[in-house]
């Protein structure tokens, strides 16, 4: 995350459960994401996990969409605001990170 801005898309399809140290992960990720002017992300959270970040006040901190297709769009909406005159197609934007 030393380039440019961190754009980034964590999917949690496969997350049962939120514990502890996987929401201190997230918040990791989201403090360096910060410091490179960027965001993190969340997609596809299963009930049992927004229920934790629900719990600890992370919905709050992070956007969640439904699916990571709509994650990853919501960037490049951003980066065409900050760059209107930018034409350049989604796939040369910052590709997604999944976590399993």
């Amino acid at each position: 995350m030393t380039i440019g801005r961190a754009f980034i898309v964590i999917d949690l399809s496969q997350v049962c459960q939120l514990d502890r140290d996987d929401i201190f992960l997230l918040l990791c990720c989201l403090e360096e994401a910060i410091k490179c002017d960027g965001n993190v992300k969340l997609s596809a959270v299963p009930p049992e996990a927004r229920a934790a970040l629900d719990a600890h006040g992370l919905n709050r901190l992070f956007e969640i969409f439904q699916t990571t297709t709509d994650a990853v769009n919501s960037f490049n909406r951003v980066a065409r605001f900050l760059a209107p005159s930018l034409s350049a197609p989604a796939e040369q934007f910052p590709a997604s990170i999944t976590a399993a």
